[in-house]
């Protein structure tokens, strides 16, 4: 077992975010899933939003 504490404690999501420097899109994500913006997203609605947003605009 790795002694990298900080992996353990943080999602996949976060470190995409990270190194594809999305900046607030954990925020993004959380206002879609609640339903604080006018749409309120599915979970599989927020994964495609979010694989959008890694790979870039087409």
């Amino acid at each position: 077992m790795s002694d990298n504490t900080s992996r353990e404690t943080t999602s996949k999501v976060e470190r995409v975010i990270r190194e594809y420097g999305l900046g607030d899109m954990g925020e993004t994500l959380e206002a879609y899933w609640t339903g604080e913006t006018e749409e309120q997203y599915s979970l599989r609605d927020l994964a495609d939003f979010f694989n959008q947003a890694v790979l870039g605009p087409s």
